[in-house]
């Protein structure tokens, strides 16, 4: 009966997109029919060939009818469609992993990575792929370093754009270098000279983070309050802003009387040259270095931690 519910499923689905209907007659309708990837998207792991048959038959119906109406029109057509599909897809993604109980659930990030995959293969010039893959490298990437190690070593040699391979490497010089040297060297958006190298004998926290993520503004506070009670003892913090918007970041540095230096250079994330270097790809994201310099722990810090090194 379960065959016989998909079939349903997939006769339905299929003869809505192989209708045109009088689309030409209202060019702009064709949105609506987007509704249909709905429904597609919670059959994408139950019936994994559907989704690219729908696809495909909604993709040529939605391009007939907007010709129909006017040429020109199925170019956007076809723009905002593969948008939707993408969407669609990303969806059912994310919920298969939208909370810690299903984190846990080693099969729902195999189809989490299936689908990554799909997308890369159906759609190769997007980046939401790739992005999918690099959240899955980050999550898993002190608890299968195998997996993500395979994973980055894919992107490298394979046909990802160059922005992710220069991501993948950076990734595995951060979760390669647990007790190596970090280097860090940039003139800071105050004018300050700054090179980890010659903070020897300090704790440093490197902060990437971005004045338009609210997740880093609301830990700023436990960042400011740490800094205040251990600078006397060694404590330094850098910061490494994602933000594209410069006053924008001038005028938090002023509002807030940040003490630390801030690396900027208008790039956000993936694209900013220091978070690029260390495969950073989600902010906040912070790493403790110790006072010879060298990286101890990344992604986790509290004042214990800080304690430790100082103490070293």
């Amino acid at each position: 009966m379960f065959d016989d519910l998909n079939d349903l499923y997939q006769q339905v689905i299929l003869d809505h997109c192989k209708q045109p209907r009088n689309f030409h007659e209202l060019p702009q309708s064709f949105f609506p029919r987007i509704a249909i990837l709905g429904i597609i998207g919670t059959c994408l792991f139950v019936m994994p060939s559907l989704p690219v048959q729908a696809e495909k038959a909604l993709n040529v119906s939605t391009k007939q009818a907007a010709a129909k109406s006017n040429p020109a029109n199925s170019i956007s057509a076809n723009s905002a469609l593969e948008n939707k599909m993408v969407e669609a897809r990303m969806t059912v993604l994310w919920k298969l992993v939208d909370d810690e109980g299903r984190t846990r659930d080693a099969a729902r990030w195999e189809k989490f990575e299936d689908g990554a995959r799909q997308i890369i293969n159906d759609f190769p010039d997007r980046a939401e792929g790739y992005y999918l893959i690099m959240y899955l490298m980050g999550r898993k990437a002190y608890e299968d370093p195998q997996k993500t190690h395979g994973l980055a070593n894919e992107i490298l040699n394979g046909s990802a754009p160059e922005r992710f391979k220069l991501w993948a490497n950076g990734f595995l010089n951060r979760t390669d270098g647990i007790g190596k040297p970090v280097i860090i060297r940039f003139t800071a958006v105050d004018g300050r000279e700054v090179d980890l190298a010659k903070m020897k004998g300090k704790v440093v926290l490197i902060e990437f983070w971005a004045t338009d993520c609210p997740p880093c503004v609301m830990e700023f506070p436990k960042v400011e309050a740490t800094y205040r009670k251990f600078h006397p003892q060694g404590f330094e913090v850098i910061g490494i802003s994602c933000d594209d918007n410069k006053a924008k970041l001038e005028k938090f540095i002023k509002r807030k009387r940040v003490p630390w230096p801030q690396f900027f250079d208008g790039k956000s994330q993936t694209d900013n040259r220091i978070a690029q270097a260390f495969g950073i790809n989600g902010i906040p994201h912070m790493m403790l270095v110790d006072k010879q310099g060298c990286l101890r722990f990344d992604r986790e810090w509290d004042e214990d931690k800080i304690t430790k090194l100082l103490t070293e």
